[in-house]
């Protein structure tokens, strides 16, 4: 017998952990935790990894609890026990418990990083406009941030968030140059539209008070068609080169495994997706998918079976997700009538504050 989990918790898994411990301990319960972001089984092997996990969970007697991963929602399908979800991905569930994110990011560094730090106000501000952190993360960061001669606030956050991507998603570094760039003056003055709207966001966003409106729209998507050797990918890691915040180094990329968000499973693919969305979000990172083909299909209003209409339901989620991601998100495909088709959506929704750009 298959078991949804028993509770979900999102937020911080790391500061919520304690709690669930000490209140399995009062009840006489002790508690066997998986993480999620060290499980890589492919879809053949969870079968026999749940019946596994459900064994030692029965034997042991202790209370099951999941932590956010990759395969964590698959997992979790399969289980034969009550459980435990620690995870970033909402989804159905029986009961649900929220943790507040923190009210004031500038003063949760403030508070837990030394005054005699160097260049200390720069540090904290480029790495809060950049990262998304918890108190607890940010108390870990700040541990873990090795103070020598020249400790660095940024490659602390960094290295804290740069596990969470799992098997979806591997850190690049963005080599390419402005220089490197051989192109017509219309896509290298496109190029460098987008470069200016990144290195002024800030100002729009938060200083004349436009990202108050909304939460959607505030970064961008970049689609780059055109036959392969046309310097898609190099222009995407240009402009991402680009994007070094005054006080901090640079931006990650990260080039997301297009092959393994796809699923037979119905539902699998946007559950990856938003899993990659929501670290990456974290992180501060921007998001490189090459060869988007097989992840956007075309919508279809003649639905005729299940397929399309759950088609149709992960299309509109995945375009969703890059409304809503404030990062920077650059797509890569070779046709541009597929891209014309399937992503009308959000070329159609361009505003002042985020565009998806068709170039190269």
């Amino acid at each position: 017998m298959r078991h949804k989990p028993s509770a979900f918790y999102h937020g911080d898994a790391a500061a919520l952990l304690p709690v669930i411990c000490e209140v399995s301990h009062a009840l006489g319960h002790g508690v066997l935790f998986l993480d999620g972001a060290l499980m890589q089984f492919s879809l053949d092997e969870l079968a026999g990894a749940a019946c596994r996990i459900t064994r030692d969970a029965m034997l042991c007697g202790r209370v099951l609890v999941l932590s956010d991963g990759p395969m964590i929602w698959a997992l979790s399908k399969r289980l034969g026990v009550p459980h435990f979800m620690m995870t970033t991905a909402p989804e159905d569930m029986d009961h649900a418990v929220a943790l507040a994110p923190p009210n004031d990011a500038v003063g949760a560094w403030e508070t837990r990083v030394p005054d005699g730090l160097h260049n200390r106000d720069a540090q904290i501000a480029a790495v809060c406009g950049s990262y998304q952190l918890t108190p607890a993360q940010v108390e870990r960061s700040v541990r873990g941030g090795g103070y020598g001669l020249a400790p660095d606030l940024w490659h602390a956050a960094q290295a804290h968030v740069s596990n969470t991507m799992g098997p979806l998603a591997e850190r690049v570094e963005a080599r390419a140059r402005w220089d490197d760039l051989i192109l017509p003056v219309a896509q290298k003055q496109a190029l460098s539209q987008m470069t200016t709207f990144l290195t002024h966001r800030g100002q729009v966003i938060d200083d004349w008070g436009f990202g108050a409106s909304s939460t959607r729209g505030l970064g961008m998507a970049a689609v780059f068609f055109g036959p392969s050797g046309t310097g898609k990918t190099t222009a995407a890691e240009a402009i991402v080169r680009e994007m070094a915040p005054d006080g901090g180094g640079p931006v990650p990329l990260y080039r997301v495994n297009v092959a393994g968000l796809v699923s037979k499973y119905i539902g699998e693919k946007a559950k990856n997706f938003a899993c990659v969305f929501e670290a990456v979000r974290r992180s501060g990172a921007a998001l490189l998918f090459d060869g988007v083909e097989g992840l956007f299909g075309k919508r279809t209003t003649q639905v005729k079976d299940s397929n399309d209409k759950h088609s149709n339901a992960e299309l509109g989620f995945l375009l969703q997700c890059l409304e809503a991601y404030p990062g920077i998100a650059c797509l890569t495909l070779q046709a541009r009538d597929f891209a014309g088709c399937c992503l009308a959506g959000c070329i159609a929704s361009q505003t002042l504050l985020s565009g998806l750009h068709e170039v190269l």
